[in-house]
């Protein structure tokens, strides 16, 4: 959970406990909360006892037996901060560690276990949480440039200063720089080809380096 979202929760706690609540103070904990991490589950429990999006702050002051289920409620769908799931490793034999559920008479209980027959040992997991799947999406850059952008007037033309056309081996097309993908592709040239039977694209293999002139625009 993260910790402002705790913050919020521990200070409708002690409001419950001195039976007295600061209204500007909670506010304030809830709208940093919210702006740390947002989350819908969390927003409908707090829309749920009048909270304005709008004004950040309640319509109507909650009571102290509402800030008792707000609490409660919060605690349930408070939401969790992006985090790493990394590999456990035994202490004793420094293999790793498999998750599996402990039995008990109240049920299961999730713990690590090493699978050495010589070692055996176990531990208790703190967090529920073993496996994270997170989905990327493998943008093609190249396929997003349009030939028709070997019209354009505002890019500068190579005429000679790259290696012609792989296609028709014309000397003549645009260049640019994209800002797409950039942490992956760098500051990689892309290429147009101004022959118009032809409107072939590709990227320049040096990652842009020009021969003589290594300015070129930028379009997003």
């Amino acid at each position: 959970m993260s910790t402002l979202w705790k913050d919020v929760i521990a200070f409708c706690e002690k409001a419950i406990e001195n039976t007295s609540l600061d209204q500007d103070e909670l506010r304030e904990k809830i709208s940093n909360a919210i702006q740390d991490v947002r989350d819908s589950n969390t927003l409908q429990v707090l829309f749920a006892h009048r909270w304005d999006e709008q004004l950040d702050e309640f319509t109507r002051e909650p009571d102290l037996d509402e800030l008792e289920e707000l609490k409660a409620e919060l605690g349930k769908v408070a939401p969790l901060k992006r985090k790493n799931i990394g590999i456990k490793f035994c202490p004793e034999c420094n293999n790793m560690l498999y998750p599996a559920q402990h039995m008990t008479p109240d049920g299961g209980r999730l713990q690590y276990e090493c699978k050495v027959k010589d070692c055996g040992y176990s531990e208790f997991a703190t967090d529920t949480c073993i496996y994270i799947n997170r989905m990327t999406q493998d943008i093609d850059t190249l396929s997003l440039v349009n030939s028709d952008m070997a019209s354009d007037p505002t890019l500068q033309h190579t005429r000679g200063e790259f290696d012609p056309c792989p296609e028709c081996n014309s000397d003549d097309a645009v260049r640019f720089q994209t800002l797409a993908n950039r942490d992956e592709s760098g500051m990689r040239l892309y290429f147009v080809c101004c022959n118009k039977d032809c409107g072939h694209k590709w990227v320049n293999p040096d990652f842009g380096v020009a021969r003589d002139d290594d300015d070129a625009e930028e379009v997003g």
